[in-house]
């Protein structure tokens, strides 16, 4: 998400360049799922095989920078440059620590308000 921002941003004409820190990022990884009660499975169903069609994964990497779900999409690569990671930053990927984090989530929200919003 935080590369897709920044490919956001150039997009729109912002002079950014877009670094990754030696010391790796946190991955963002958003999900979708068919809940136990879904009243339209199918329909659920369809929409999840649509959104792994290769075509709105192109449009996800063009228009908004991210990297795609699924294995079958073709990007230039000048496009692959600008969104894909390199081996070694593929290497310090980071997955956060849901268990610390909600075990702390009301100190880290002060410590965000007075630091950033303060």
């Amino acid at each position: 998400m935080w590369k897709a921002r920044g490919v956001m941003w150039q997009n729109a004409g912002v002079p950014i360049e877009i670094a990754v820190p030696k010391e790796g990022f946190v991955l963002f990884i958003s999900d979708f799922c068919i809940p136990q009660n879904a009243p339209n499975k199918d329909g659920a169903y369809a929409f999840l095989n649509a959104m792994l069609d290769p075509r709105p994964q192109e449009a996800f990497v063009e228009d908004m920078g991210y990297n795609p779900s699924v294995s079958d999409v073709e990007m230039t690569s000048a496009m692959a440059k600008r969104v894909g990671f390199s081996a070694d930053e593929q290497a310090h990927l980071l997955v956060q620590d849901y268990d610390y984090l909600a075990k702390n989530d009301a100190q880290l929200k002060e410590w965000w308000d007075k630091e950033f919003k303060g």
